[in-house]
Protein backbone atom coordinates (compact mmCIF):
# COMPACT_ATOMS: atom_id res chain seq x y z
CA UNK A 1 0.00 0.00 0.00
CA UNK A 2 1.30 3.30 -1.05
CA UNK A 3 0.99 6.75 1.38
CA UNK A 4 -2.66 7.87 2.01
CA UNK A 5 -4.10 11.40 2.70
CA UNK A 6 -6.25 11.96 5.95
CA UNK A 7 -7.54 14.84 6.79
CA UNK A 8 -9.04 15.99 10.46
CA UNK A 9 -10.01 18.80 12.59
CA UNK A 10 -6.69 18.10 14.80
CA UNK A 11 -3.96 15.83 14.07
CA UNK A 12 -5.53 13.04 16.63
CA UNK A 13 -8.71 13.26 14.63
CA UNK A 14 -6.20 12.80 11.68
CA UNK A 15 -4.17 9.97 13.27
CA UNK A 16 -7.57 8.43 13.89
CA UNK A 17 -8.35 8.70 10.18
CA UNK A 18 -5.40 7.04 9.21
CA UNK A 19 -5.58 4.36 11.52
CA UNK A 20 -9.10 3.44 10.40
CA UNK A 21 -8.44 3.47 6.51
CA UNK A 22 -4.41 1.57 7.04
CA UNK A 23 -6.31 -0.92 8.77
CA UNK A 24 -4.16 -1.34 11.82
CA UNK A 25 -4.55 -0.71 16.06
CA UNK A 26 -1.49 1.65 17.05
CA UNK A 27 0.00 4.63 16.11
CA UNK A 28 3.41 2.95 15.86
CA UNK A 29 2.35 1.00 13.38
CA UNK A 30 2.37 3.49 10.48
CA UNK A 31 4.57 6.61 9.82
CA UNK A 32 3.06 10.04 8.44
CA UNK A 33 4.50 13.62 7.83
CA UNK A 34 2.08 16.81 7.71
CA UNK A 35 1.15 18.01 4.25
CA UNK A 36 2.55 21.44 4.84
CA UNK A 37 1.32 22.95 1.40
CA UNK A 38 -2.04 22.48 3.20
CA UNK A 39 -1.25 24.75 6.19
CA UNK A 40 0.11 27.21 3.84
CA UNK A 41 -3.09 27.59 2.19
CA UNK A 42 -4.73 28.55 4.96
CA UNK A 43 -6.45 25.26 5.97
CA UNK A 44 -8.01 25.12 9.55
CA UNK A 45 -7.91 21.37 10.01
CA UNK A 46 -4.80 18.88 9.84
CA UNK A 47 -3.93 16.69 7.05
CA UNK A 48 -1.21 14.41 7.15
CA UNK A 49 0.37 11.59 4.95
CA UNK A 50 0.58 7.97 5.93
CA UNK A 51 1.77 4.68 5.13
CA UNK A 52 2.20 1.25 6.93
CA UNK A 53 5.33 0.37 8.63
CA UNK A 54 6.91 -3.03 7.76
CA UNK A 55 5.83 -5.52 9.18
CA UNK A 56 9.14 -6.53 10.91
CA UNK A 57 9.23 -2.98 12.45
CA UNK A 58 5.84 -3.73 13.74
CA UNK A 59 6.41 -6.71 15.67
CA UNK A 60 10.04 -4.94 17.13
CA UNK A 61 7.77 -2.66 18.46
CA UNK A 62 5.02 -4.54 19.84
CA UNK A 63 7.96 -6.48 21.61
CA UNK A 64 9.33 -3.54 23.02
CA UNK A 65 5.11 -2.45 24.27
CA UNK A 66 4.93 -6.19 25.60
CA UNK A 67 8.30 -5.75 27.31
CA UNK A 68 7.73 -2.72 29.15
Amino acid sequence: MDRIAVEGENLDAALRAAREQLGVQGDHEFGYEFDREHFRRGASTVRIYAWPKKSDVVGAARDGMDFV
